[in-house]
């Protein structure tokens, strides 16, 4: 009788036991429900009836929570019958549901930390200074610009830490400036998508409507995924995107046909293309000499390269320009091809003179893809840039080619 006894009090103590289990799983099932529905409607702002000020939560705060939480969740899964109504294994209560959702599948792989990007391999080479900076953009910005409302920064399309680089510098410039009086001026979109551009930022802040109603894949074509972080920020804030470009179809007439024999009509619509800039030839002559280009083609052929190459800069920086002249008092933001602003000469120096020298010479940062030392942490550098190159060479990784 007594080992019955306890038997009874082993077998109630391991119901209430799994009670307690099963509290503790439906209150981290409910907090995690929560926390996704306060994702997707108050940090990404689809509804218009939640008050403002919920966006100002902090969004690391609930990230965290989401993450621990989440954590949570996995350790209690672990228990055997997790769902109380059914043993059936394809049960589609919540919880068992969100289980699937919250839990990746026994064949994910996961990238260890060895492959992937490492933070730390980020300095700053100030070229006014000669000497490199921590990678705190916040920390400078301030000095630097001084009265500067034009920031023109580079990139290699496909380099993650490229877009992370841009991320932290319009982030920071945030916290110096009231956000409505910065925009973002980039090359990946034409300036005919403006209104595109002002639809997300200014209403329905919905990525898919973006990527279609520009036509993303057929006039830029990189993977969206790159931009889609500081796209958002931009809309969360109230960041002002602007396109820059010029279509695709009238870059390629020109390197068809050249600019002289472009219809009259067409041309009275393009900005004056200045040709006689030699260091910006230069450039773009060693720049193609890189790849093998100069070698596999004729004067005239080479040219009209060069034509179109000058027609993209002049009218990015038209477009620029234009913004400016029309918003003096805003801080615009450049976001452009590595070629087209490294050395001053393609795209910052032309806005300059656009704007007549009425504003500060434009504020620009090249990042730059290098090799690291293992010896002391430092990128290796044989010649850092110069101050008619940029003000910043901001070195990062190189980009981790896709297997």
């Amino acid at each position: 009788l007594s080992h019955l006894f306890e038997l009874l009090s082993l077998f109630s103590s391991s119901l209430i036991l799994y009670s307690f289990y099963s509290m503790i799983l439906n209150i981290i099932l409910c907090f995690n429900c929560i926390i996704f529905v306060f994702i997707d409607v108050v940090i990404s702002k689809e509804s218009h009836d939640v008050p403002k000020s919920l966006g100002k939560l902090p969004k690391a705060l609930v990230q965290n929570s989401l993450i621990a939480s989440t954590a949570l969740f996995t350790t209690f899964s672990q228990i055997p019958h997790v769902c109380l109504k059914t043993t059936n294994p394809s049960c589609k209560c919540l919880t068992c549901s969100l289980k699937d959702i919250l839990l990746p599948p026994a064949s994910a792989t996961y990238i260890s930390n060895e492959e992937w990007y490492d933070p730390r391999n980020e300095r700053i080479f100030d070229t006014t200074k000669k000497s490199y900076l921590p990678a705190h953009p916040e920390l400078y910005l301030s000095n630097k610009l001084n009265g500067r409302n034009i920031v023109a920064i580079g990139e290699v399309h496909s380099n993650p830490c490229h877009h992370r680089v841009q991320y932290e510098i319009i982030k920071s410039l945030t916290k110096l400036k009231n956000p409505a009086s910065i925009a973002i001026g980039l090359e990946c979109f034409y300036r005919q998508h403006q209104r595109a551009l002002d639809r997300f930022v200014f209403y329905h802040h919905n990525m898919a409507i973006l990527k279609r109603e520009t036509k993303w894949d057929e006039t830029w074509g990189y993977d969206l995924n790159y931009y889609a972080k500081l796209f958002n920020f931009a809309s969360l804030n109230g960041i002002r995107l602007v396109g820059l470009n010029v279509p695709i179809q009238l870059a390629n007439m020109v390197n068809t046909m050249g600019l002289s024999n472009l219809p009259s009509e067409l041309k009275s619509l393009l900005p004056t293309v200045d040709l006689t800039v030699e260091r910006h030839k230069q450039i773009f002559t060693e720049s193609i000499a890189q790849y093998g280009g100069h070698g596999t083609m004729n004067s005239e052929s080479f040219q009209r390269m060069y034509e179109t190459q000058t027609l993209w800069d002049e009218y990015m920086s038209e477009s620029a320009a234009n913004y400016l002249k029309s918003f003096p008092d805003s801080t615009l933001v450049l976001i452009a091809g590595r070629g087209h602003i490294k050395g001053r000469v393609a795209i910052p120096d032309r806005i300059y003179k656009r704007l007549g020298g009425n504003v500060a010479e434009p504020f620009v940062i090249v990042p730059e893809e290098v090799d690291w030392s293992p010896e002391n942490g430092l990128p290796s550098v044989i010649v850092p840039p110069e101050t008619k190159d940029c003000d910043w060479a901001w070195y990062t990784q190189k980009e981790i080619k896709q297997a």
